[in-house]
């Protein structure tokens, strides 16, 4: 089981794409912002992530049996199948994995794999649990350029980020908008105080 490869995301659903695929928070979730157009991402839908597992070559099967019961039950009734899960309790994922009966558990928080008795989760309820299968490792394209723009639409000022990635595509982000002012240097210095506000002024 790998761990979570933490970046600057520190979110669960990202860091349960990290411990399936392999990729780094940040990679995982860019594919998530591929699927729901946000840009920061924070708090995921179930349907998201799954979208986005399935972009970076993961296959996700319901397993019905467990819904409604706690993550000790689950896990104890899966036992006899060696493979990965994921987890879904309320507000949260988690990633398991079975080998000969073996039960290790990852998430934002453990960051690294722990046996599943160690965890103070054992009792919360499970939503949902998926077993998940690696298809093929795929990359989401690199970042390789980075600019801000701001658009004047008659007396508005729309300030965007725009990415670029090394496949050619481009990913454009609304960091918001003001009512233009008269004053040439006051545009410049609000427009840039968006960009520093949202963006951390990077």
């Amino acid at each position: 089981m790998d761990e979570a490869k933490m970046g600057f995301n520190q979110y669960c659903g990202p860091a349960a794409l990290s411990v399936l695929t392999g990729l780094g928070t940040d990679e995982c979730a860019y594919a998530i912002s591929c699927v729901n157009g946000k840009y920061k991402v924070t708090g995921v839908v179930i349907a998201d992530l799954l979208e986005a597992g399935k972009k970076l070559g993961l296959q996700f099967d319901l397993v019905e049996a467990v819904a409604g019961r706690s993550i000790f039950f689950a896990a104890t009734q899966l036992s006899r199948y060696d493979g990965m899960y994921l987890f879904l309790i309320p507000k949260h994922y988690i990633t398991l994995e079975i080998k000969r009966g073996i039960i290790s558990l990852c998430d934002n928080h453990t960051k690294t794999p722990i046996k599943l008795q160690s965890s103070a989760r054992l009792m919360q309820k499970v939503e949902r649990v998926y077993q998940v299968t690696k298809l093929e490792a795929v990359k989401p394209p690199a970042l390789i350029g980075m600019e801000h723009h701001a658009e004047i639409v008659s007396n508005r000022v729309y300030v965007k980020k725009i990415h670029k990635f090394d496949d050619g595509s481009v990913k454009i982000y609304p960091l918001g908008s003001f009512e233009r002012p008269l004053d040439n240097k006051a545009f410049q210095d609000i427009a840039f105080a968006i960009m520093k506000l949202v963006d951390g002024g990077c």
